[in-house]
Protein backbone atom coordinates (compact mmCIF):
# COMPACT_ATOMS: atom_id res chain seq x y z
CA UNK A 1 0.00 0.00 0.00
CA UNK A 2 3.05 2.38 0.80
CA UNK A 3 4.56 1.85 -2.56
CA UNK A 4 1.19 2.12 -4.41
CA UNK A 5 0.78 5.66 -2.34
CA UNK A 6 4.32 6.59 -3.30
CA UNK A 7 4.11 5.87 -6.63
CA UNK A 8 0.96 7.95 -6.98
CA UNK A 9 2.32 10.92 -5.51
CA UNK A 10 5.81 10.33 -7.55
CA UNK A 11 3.32 10.55 -10.86
CA UNK A 12 1.55 13.32 -9.39
CA UNK A 13 4.46 15.26 -8.99
CA UNK A 14 5.98 14.51 -12.41
CA UNK A 15 2.39 15.76 -14.27
CA UNK A 16 2.67 19.39 -12.24
CA UNK A 17 6.16 19.72 -13.37
CA UNK A 18 4.84 18.36 -17.07
CA UNK A 19 1.68 21.08 -16.85
CA UNK A 20 4.04 23.65 -14.95
CA UNK A 21 6.28 23.59 -17.95
CA UNK A 22 3.69 24.10 -20.21
CA UNK A 23 1.74 26.66 -18.42
CA UNK A 24 5.20 28.69 -18.27
CA UNK A 25 5.62 28.37 -22.33
CA UNK A 26 2.29 29.49 -23.49
CA UNK A 27 2.28 32.39 -20.86
CA UNK A 28 5.65 33.44 -22.22
CA UNK A 29 3.90 33.73 -25.41
CA UNK A 30 1.28 35.99 -24.49
CA UNK A 31 -1.82 33.32 -24.15
CA UNK A 32 -3.88 34.59 -21.04
CA UNK A 33 -5.26 32.41 -18.34
CA UNK A 34 -8.34 31.90 -19.78
CA UNK A 35 -6.50 30.55 -23.19
CA UNK A 36 -3.78 28.56 -21.40
CA UNK A 37 -6.80 27.00 -19.64
CA UNK A 38 -8.04 25.82 -22.40
CA UNK A 39 -4.85 24.65 -24.08
CA UNK A 40 -4.22 22.36 -20.75
CA UNK A 41 -8.14 21.37 -20.82
CA UNK A 42 -7.89 22.51 -16.67
CA UNK A 43 -9.76 25.60 -15.09
CA UNK A 44 -8.29 29.06 -14.70
CA UNK A 45 -7.81 28.58 -11.03
CA UNK A 46 -5.74 25.61 -11.32
CA UNK A 47 -3.61 27.47 -14.25
CA UNK A 48 -2.55 29.86 -11.79
CA UNK A 49 -1.46 27.26 -9.63
CA UNK A 50 0.39 26.01 -12.13
CA UNK A 51 2.31 29.50 -12.44
CA UNK A 52 3.20 29.90 -8.76
CA UNK A 53 6.73 29.25 -8.11
CA UNK A 54 7.98 26.04 -6.94
CA UNK A 55 8.28 27.16 -3.26
CA UNK A 56 4.50 28.03 -3.02
CA UNK A 57 3.22 25.46 -4.83
CA UNK A 58 0.85 24.43 -1.77
CA UNK A 59 -2.76 23.93 -3.27
CA UNK A 60 -5.06 26.19 -2.40
CA UNK A 61 -7.93 24.34 -0.17
CA UNK A 62 -10.98 23.53 -1.92
CA UNK A 63 -9.44 23.65 -5.35
CA UNK A 64 -9.55 20.46 -7.43
CA UNK A 65 -9.55 19.53 -11.05
CA UNK A 66 -9.38 17.20 -13.80
CA UNK A 67 -6.51 17.59 -16.47
CA UNK A 68 -7.90 15.81 -19.43
CA UNK A 69 -5.35 14.37 -21.93
CA UNK A 70 -6.98 12.95 -24.84
CA UNK A 71 -3.87 13.13 -27.42
CA UNK A 72 -3.84 9.41 -27.58
CA UNK A 73 -7.29 10.08 -29.20
CA UNK A 74 -6.58 13.09 -31.29
CA UNK A 75 -3.07 12.22 -32.59
CA UNK A 76 -4.42 8.96 -34.74
CA UNK A 77 -6.74 9.61 -37.36
CA UNK A 78 -8.89 6.25 -36.55
CA UNK A 79 -9.36 6.76 -32.86
CA UNK A 80 -10.65 10.27 -33.70
CA UNK A 81 -12.87 8.89 -36.24
CA UNK A 82 -14.00 6.32 -34.68
CA UNK A 83 -14.86 9.27 -31.76
CA UNK A 84 -16.84 11.93 -33.81
CA UNK A 85 -18.32 8.84 -34.81
CA UNK A 86 -19.88 8.13 -31.63
CA UNK A 87 -20.82 11.65 -31.14
CA UNK A 88 -23.07 11.78 -34.02
CA UNK A 89 -24.73 8.39 -32.74
CA UNK A 90 -25.03 10.25 -29.08
CA UNK A 91 -26.81 13.06 -31.02
CA UNK A 92 -28.50 10.66 -33.06
CA UNK A 93 -30.00 9.30 -29.49
CA UNK A 94 -30.83 13.06 -28.56
CA UNK A 95 -32.66 13.36 -30.96
CA UNK A 96 -34.79 10.19 -30.57
CA UNK A 97 -35.43 10.84 -27.17
CA UNK A 98 -36.01 14.32 -28.61
CA UNK A 99 -33.12 15.93 -25.84
CA UNK A 100 -31.95 17.36 -29.05
CA UNK A 101 -34.06 19.31 -31.78
CA UNK A 102 -32.83 18.70 -35.17
CA UNK A 103 -30.62 20.93 -35.81
CA UNK A 104 -29.27 22.19 -39.74
CA UNK A 105 -25.58 22.71 -38.70
CA UNK A 106 -22.61 21.41 -37.11
CA UNK A 107 -20.76 24.24 -35.20
CA UNK A 108 -16.98 23.19 -34.18
CA UNK A 109 -15.74 25.74 -31.41
CA UNK A 110 -11.97 26.66 -32.30
CA UNK A 111 -9.68 25.66 -32.08
CA UNK A 112 -10.14 21.39 -30.56
CA UNK A 113 -13.58 21.08 -31.80
CA UNK A 114 -13.18 21.83 -35.28
CA UNK A 115 -12.02 18.03 -36.08
CA UNK A 116 -14.02 16.44 -34.21
CA UNK A 117 -16.99 18.54 -35.34
CA UNK A 118 -16.15 17.81 -39.03
CA UNK A 119 -16.61 14.21 -37.77
CA UNK A 120 -19.68 14.54 -36.62
CA UNK A 121 -20.88 16.98 -39.57
CA UNK A 122 -20.17 14.10 -42.10
CA UNK A 123 -21.79 11.52 -40.41
CA UNK A 124 -25.38 13.14 -39.72
CA UNK A 125 -24.84 14.63 -43.03
CA UNK A 126 -24.93 18.68 -42.23
CA UNK A 127 -23.05 21.66 -43.21
CA UNK A 128 -20.42 22.82 -40.85
CA UNK A 129 -19.72 26.31 -39.04
CA UNK A 130 -16.68 27.08 -36.93
CA UNK A 131 -17.06 29.63 -34.13
CA UNK A 132 -14.12 31.34 -32.04
CA UNK A 133 -14.85 32.38 -28.75
CA UNK A 134 -14.84 35.79 -28.14
CA UNK A 135 -11.99 35.79 -25.49
CA UNK A 136 -9.84 34.16 -28.54
CA UNK A 137 -10.83 37.00 -31.03
CA UNK A 138 -8.14 39.56 -29.97
CA UNK A 139 -6.63 40.87 -26.83
CA UNK A 140 -9.68 44.28 -26.76
CA UNK A 141 -11.95 41.24 -26.91
CA UNK A 142 -14.33 41.94 -30.34
CA UNK A 143 -16.60 40.82 -32.75
CA UNK A 144 -20.07 39.53 -31.89
CA UNK A 145 -20.35 36.79 -32.97
CA UNK A 146 -17.06 35.73 -34.18
CA UNK A 147 -18.38 33.01 -36.89
CA UNK A 148 -15.84 32.07 -39.50
CA UNK A 149 -16.57 33.52 -42.72
CA UNK A 150 -15.02 30.60 -45.23
CA UNK A 151 -17.42 27.79 -43.46
CA UNK A 152 -21.33 27.30 -43.65
CA UNK A 153 -23.41 30.24 -42.51
CA UNK A 154 -25.49 29.81 -38.97
CA UNK A 155 -27.87 32.70 -39.25
CA UNK A 156 -31.77 31.62 -38.84
CA UNK A 157 -30.37 27.94 -38.35
CA UNK A 158 -30.53 25.41 -35.42
CA UNK A 159 -27.00 25.07 -34.19
CA UNK A 160 -25.19 21.50 -32.94
CA UNK A 161 -22.28 22.75 -30.90
CA UNK A 162 -19.64 20.42 -31.07
CA UNK A 163 -16.32 20.71 -28.75
CA UNK A 164 -13.87 18.20 -27.01
CA UNK A 165 -13.74 19.35 -23.19
CA UNK A 166 -15.94 21.20 -21.31
CA UNK A 167 -14.16 22.93 -18.06
CA UNK A 168 -16.29 25.52 -16.24
CA UNK A 169 -18.41 26.14 -19.04
CA UNK A 170 -17.62 29.77 -19.77
CA UNK A 171 -16.25 29.11 -23.41
CA UNK A 172 -19.64 26.95 -24.19
CA UNK A 173 -21.94 29.97 -22.70
CA UNK A 174 -19.97 32.56 -24.72
CA UNK A 175 -20.60 30.49 -27.58
CA UNK A 176 -24.31 30.07 -27.31
CA UNK A 177 -24.59 33.80 -26.52
CA UNK A 178 -22.86 34.08 -29.94
CA UNK A 179 -25.10 31.72 -31.89
CA UNK A 180 -28.01 33.42 -30.16
CA UNK A 181 -27.17 37.29 -31.64
CA UNK A 182 -26.47 35.93 -34.74
CA UNK A 183 -29.65 34.91 -35.25
CA UNK A 184 -29.02 31.20 -34.89
CA UNK A 185 -30.62 29.03 -32.20
CA UNK A 186 -28.41 26.24 -30.12
CA UNK A 187 -30.59 23.02 -29.67
CA UNK A 188 -27.65 20.58 -28.23
CA UNK A 189 -24.29 20.68 -27.27
CA UNK A 190 -21.90 17.81 -27.82
CA UNK A 191 -18.14 17.02 -26.11
CA UNK A 192 -15.62 14.32 -25.48
CA UNK A 193 -15.64 14.79 -21.39
CA UNK A 194 -17.49 16.89 -19.28
CA UNK A 195 -15.41 17.63 -16.17
CA UNK A 196 -18.73 19.39 -14.53
CA UNK A 197 -21.34 16.50 -15.38
CA UNK A 198 -23.73 19.34 -16.17
CA UNK A 199 -27.26 18.55 -18.18
CA UNK A 200 -27.19 21.84 -19.96
CA UNK A 201 -25.46 24.91 -20.44
CA UNK A 202 -27.54 28.79 -20.54
CA UNK A 203 -30.80 25.99 -21.66
CA UNK A 204 -28.72 24.26 -24.31
CA UNK A 205 -28.79 20.51 -23.26
CA UNK A 206 -24.91 18.95 -23.14
CA UNK A 207 -24.24 15.18 -23.78
CA UNK A 208 -20.62 14.10 -23.60
CA UNK A 209 -18.79 10.54 -24.40
CA UNK A 210 -17.65 10.69 -20.42
CA UNK A 211 -18.37 12.49 -17.50
CA UNK A 212 -15.69 13.38 -15.28
CA UNK A 213 -17.97 12.95 -11.93
CA UNK A 214 -15.63 14.02 -8.42
CA UNK A 215 -16.49 12.31 -5.24
CA UNK A 216 -15.95 13.38 -1.76
CA UNK A 217 -14.38 16.37 -2.50
CA UNK A 218 -16.76 18.44 0.13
Amino acid sequence: MQLGNRRARDLDTEKYHELSERARRLKAKGFTTTEIADELNVQPDTVLWLLMKEHVREKPAGLYDFHIDWSQIGSNPKCLTLAGYMLAEIARSALESKEFEESEVVVGVEPSGIPLALLVADELERPMAVIRPRRHVNKEGAAPGAICLNFSKVEGRRALIVDDVVNTGETLREVVQSLRESNSRPVGILTLVDKKARETIDGVPVKTLIKAVPIGTS
